[in-house]
């Protein structure tokens, strides 16, 4: 992740990233996931490094979803399409790195 953030920055890009740049000190995380919100409406596009296991992944990617962002998968290569509906298959598709 640190490599993909280090890349967009040098590219040019603003790059606000959770685990560097949000104070994670939250006795409950809601102020973590105030403070991601406001910065995902910000975002002209949300790059989202998938890990089913994630919970801020997942609620990182219904909130850039619902603000209806672009969204971008930071790792396609290690994310593969589900046999059955999943938020995984819909990150593919919305990211365009799934053809159906």
């Amino acid at each position: 992740m640190r490599k993909y953030v280090e890349n967009l920055e040098k590219d040019g890009h603003n790059v606000y990233w959770p685990a560097r740049d949000t104070d994670q000190t939250d006795t409950t995380g809601l102020r973590i996931c105030k403070d991601n919100r406001k910065k995902i409406k910000w975002a002209d596009k949300v790059h989202i490094w998938w890990s089913m296991a994630s919970e801020g992944s997942l609620f990182d990617f219904g909130m850039a979803f619902m603000a209806g962002k672009k969204i971008v998968l930071a790792n396609p290569q290690d994310v593969a399409p589900t046999p059955k509906k999943s938020f995984t298959n819909v990150l593919l598709l919305l990211s365009n790195n799934y053809r159906c």
